[in-house]
């Protein structure tokens, strides 16, 4: 079990570094490291989950929740996950399972979302200085 946590870490490591370094790279220059939101201007079903657990590690639950009411079942998948990775791995069939489950949840409150709240309230607003709006005005559209 440590050996197999130690290789996946050892082979991990650089894309998990690079990964970061890429949001934060996105985040100076952007102000989002939604790359849906930033390249066409409209949230994707994930948009809020990074404001939502920084939320969180701030001890601010509610308005976590209230930033992405996915945040505390992602975070469950993935102690799932790793516990069914590397401790019980007979439940692999089960973690697959609850990821395509919650993958469904997260359409339907998307669509929720963007009816409810779409462009007025974080996380589901519109960004004007999209790449897509960019282009079209570049190419002579409004």
């Amino acid at each position: 079990m440590w050996e197999q946590i130690k290789i996946d870490v050892k082979n991990h490591w650089l894309s998990f570094v690079l990964l970061l370094g890429a949001m934060a790279i996105s985040q100076y220059f952007f102000h989002s490291v939604c790359i849906f939101q930033i390249l066409f201007g409209i949230p994707c079903a994930a948009c809020g989950m990074s404001r939502a657990f920084l939320l969180l590690l701030q001890g601010r639950w509610i308005e976590a929740i209230r930033m992405h009411p996915l945040l505390p079942f992602v975070i469950i998948g993935i102690i799932f996950y790793i516990f069914s990775k590397y401790f019980v791995k007979k439940y692999r069939n089960l973690v697959e399972t609850y990821g395509i489950i919650l993958l469904i949840v997260s359409i339907i409150l998307y669509v929720y979302r963007m009816k409810l709240y779409f462009p007025n309230t974080a996380p589901m607003v519109y960004r004007e200085d999209n790449g897509f709006a960019i282009i079209l005005y570049l190419l002579g559209g409004e």
